[in-house]
């Protein structure tokens, strides 16, 4: 019995490019959260260094000026790192919801994987049972004919 090509393997190979194409996805995801988060703790560390600076140059003492505008960079350092951060929070949801289609389309694949094996075994039995047939056709026309 010669064994048909899985029915359904046209779909399946579509499942495992689109879960292909999701894993790719993730992976650029993950790549832009990884540099967004780079960016911010730049940023923190950037600000942390003029913060220190700045009690540096308090303790040295400093004209009104230039107290002023240590507290005016400070702030829009500060209003950087928010900004920074809100991206990080967004870009976090993106991999989040791309790691979600991912596994999403690997189920698919495994579904698909599993109806294939399912067939395969379905296969397997109906040529095991066909074998055992012509066994047993075998067998009963050789002891029909030991006894004539």
């Amino acid at each position: 019995m010669v064994k048909k090509p899985f029915s359904l393997q046209p779909i399946r190979e579509l499942a495992q490019r689109q879960s292909d194409d999701a894993a790719a996805t993730l992976g650029r995801l993950r790549g832009a959260e990884h540099k967004t988060r780079q960016t911010l703790e730049a940023l923190r560390e950037y600000r942390n260094e003029y913060q220190a600076r700045f009690e540096q140059a308090l303790m040295n003492g400093i004209s009104p000026g230039e107290l002023n505008n240590y507290r005016a960079f400070l702030a829009k350092l500060d209003r950087a790192v928010e900004e920074q951060q809100s991206l990080v929070e967004q870009s976090e949801a993106r991999s989040e919801n791309g790691l979600q289609q991912w596994q999403a389309q690997s189920r698919k694949v495994k579904s698909f994987d599993v109806l294939a094996e399912r067939e395969d075994e379905k296969h397997r039995k109906e040529v095991s049972r066909q074998e055992q047939r012509i066994l047993d056709e075998y067998s009963s026309s050789r002891n029909g004919k030991q006894h004539d």
